[in-house]
């Protein structure tokens, strides 16, 4: 009977600290201890490479990493020309503005007065890129 009441002590022991939120903290805290221990103990367990070793991996990343970037710039450099060639070989179409008789068009001010429309000029302007000529509505 004796041990029943300290059995049942201890377990009602351990509950109150349980709910006890310090433990809670403490709880989180051991299993963190514990990760850093055996992370601690596997790093211990590492063969490490010699200083030649890792100078030789080092300049072989660097030679294979230059040897990358100079592979995909001429290949890059390569489907720009393949672009640009393609571009080149299309057909073009040439525009040209067409006339416009501004003298039937009739002006005004915001005062309502008149202005010669003949003085409107409609000068096309050099671009160093074909237009396609836009295509006209029908109109009804």
């Amino acid at each position: 009977m004796e041990s029943l009441k300290k059995k049942l002590a201890f377990f009602v022991f351990l509950h109150t600290i349980y709910k006890d939120p310090r433990f809670l903290k403490l709880s989180k805290i051991i299993p963190m201890k514990k990760f850093f221990k055996e992370s601690y103990n596997e790093l211990q367990k590492v063969t490490w490479p010699t200083k030649d070793h890792a100078i030789a991996i080092t300049i072989l990343t660097i030679v294979f990493t230059a040897i990358a970037t100079f592979f995909l710039t001429v290949v890059d450099g390569s489907f720009k020309e393949f672009y640009n060639f393609l571009l080149d070989s299309s057909s073009k179409t040439e525009f040209e503005l067409p006339e416009f008789d501004t003298s039937s068009i009739k002006l005004t001010d915001s005062e309502g007065n008149e202005i010669d429309s003949s003085l409107i000029n409609f000068e096309p302007v050099e671009v160093d890129q074909t237009v396609e000529a836009p295509v006209e509505e029908a109109t009804q």
